[in-house]
């Protein structure tokens, strides 16, 4: 087993390397609001339509649903990536901490608080009860689903001391080290939940086998990725990602299931720098820019509209009706379950913007 894990280490390593070497040039002092930043948008968009992929495929059996689980696995390292990617793109020269955490807090931590709060609401119409100790636990580890958000919120904690770490090692070793910690938590992982994906909670949610796709994506501002696009690195990349498959299918499958959104990732950013001056494509884009947006929201709450149409008998009729054909019928469901959670995203937002707004003109006019 030791040889196992430092084979596959070796071979991670490998990987790491080729990845540093994308002959690519430093990234220019561009704004902040900039055509770049609009690929991210694109990117979570279709992270968010894996996720709710996943969760639909759940309710489907099939011989197919288990293949179309793991093409879609990208998805929450994904979003890792580019919150590595903004995090450090937002705060390259000074991080002001107060600032930061003002920001981080409002814009993630307190939405979280309120859908759990919500999700608990819904329990006590059900129960009339509620475990103020499973409150509190649920709020640490993630309500059912929810366990992406803890995970994000401990990236976010760690960033300042991250992006110190960069300014003193180098690239290679930086990466190489975090992967060795990454690795020893994935293997970790696996054990712990043999079972099933969520048979252990804490490692559910726990940093360390995320660590590495959220350091990649803090070294990705670095350089100039629309450059990706150019024939010379096309090149390097499809001998790049050919290779590992072969070597990944000798030696070690786990790796390669474990860069494969990273993979993902620079594809994404290929396809995109291809076909974004292309008029149909760029509103194909900014349709799915729209939805990554929004992505957080929808996370937190298309799971709601899920269980509700899989209980209302005549989305049985629609969603389960064995007379259709079953892709059919999942692209019908993931469409529906998307949409409505989008509109309601936009719906919540909208309301939420409005009273942060009234309760800072208050506080201003307090003060004065």
């Amino acid at each position: 087993m030791d040889f196992r894990l430092l084979l596959e280490f070796a071979f991670g390593l490998i990987l790491i390397f080729l990845i540093l070497e994308l002959k690519l040039p430093p990234a220019r002092k561009t704004p902040i609001k900039t055509k770049r930043l609009l690929f991210f948008d694109f990117v979570k968009g279709l992270a968010i339509i894996a996720v709710i992929g996943m969760h639909v495929a759940d309710h489907y059996t099939n011989n197919y649903i288990n293949t179309l689980k793991l093409i879609t696995s990208f998805a929450v390292p994904l979003f890792i990536i580019c919150s590595g990617y903004l995090l450090s793109l937002r705060y390259r020269i000074k991080i002001d901490l107060k600032k930061y955490y003002s920001r981080f807090f409002f814009r993630i931590v307190l939405i979280y608080l309120l859908f759990t709060l919500f999700q608990y609401f819904l329990t006590y119409i059900r129960s009339g009860a509620f475990n103020v100790i499973g409150f509190f636990l649920d709020l640490i580890l993630g309500y059912g689903n929810y366990y992406f958000i803890p995970l994000i919120i401990q990236f976010y904690i760690l960033f300042p001391i991250l992006s110190k770490f960069q300014k003193f090692f180098k690239n290679f070793y930086l990466i190489s080290a975090i992967f060795a910690f990454s690795l020893f938590f994935l293997y970790l992982d696996l054990k712990l939940r043999a079972l099933a994906w969520n048979s252990n909670r804490v490692s559910l949610c726990f940093f360390g086998g995320y660590l590495l796709y959220f350091i990649i994506g803090m070294y990705l501002p670095k350089l100039d990725l629309s450059e990706l696009s150019s024939s010379k690195t096309t090149k390097f990349f499809v001998w790049f990602i050919s290779s590992s498959i072969i070597l990944s299918l000798l030696y070690s499958k786990l790796i390669l299931t474990y860069f494969y959104p990273i993979f993902i990732f620079l594809f994404f950013r290929i396809f995109y720098n291809y076909f974004s001056t292309s008029l149909m494509a760029s509103k194909i884009f900014n349709l799915f820019g729209e939805f990554g947006k929004n992505s957080l929201v929808i996370y937190l709450i298309h799971t709601n509209i899920l269980v509700y149409f899989i209980n209302f008998k005549y989305s049985k009729m629609t969603f389960f009706n064995a007379e259709l054909n079953w892709i059919i019928r999942y692209i019908l469901f993931v469409t529906v379950v998307l949409l409505l959670s989008y509109i309601c995203s936009r719906i919540f937002m909208y309301l939420y913007n409005r009273i942060l707004e009234y309760t800072k003109i208050r506080e201003s006019k307090k003060k004065n």
